[in-house]
């Protein structure tokens, strides 16, 4: 059945340079990249590994402080992350 869908398909795939978009959609394509790669996968980790400072913190004051460091700037990204991609998305409305 696969090589049936394989033989179907067409050699080679033409597209018109004139409907590839401008370059707001360029920077709405790579904010969306950056967004997707950050918010869904470096910041939960982060999340995790500052859970896990928290937990093995044993009352130590010093791994409580980069614990909740680690938290607060990652939020910090987080909402840096989101800013600009709705200014982007902001400015592809308006052009």
């Amino acid at each position: 059945m696969i090589k049936e869908i394989i033989k179907s398909m067409p050699a080679a795939v033409t597209m018109d340079p004139a409907i590839q978009g401008d370059i707001w959609d360029f920077f709405s394509s790579v904010s969306n990249y950056i967004l997707i790669i950050s918010a869904l996968l470096i910041a939960p980790l982060l999340y995790l590994l500052a859970v896990f400072y928290l937990l093995t913190a044993a009352g130590e004051t010093e791994k409580i402080t980069r614990a909740r460091s680690l938290l607060f700037w990652t939020t910090i990204g987080l909402i840096v992350i989101l800013v600009i991609r709705g200014f982007f998305a902001y400015l592809a409305n308006i052009f």
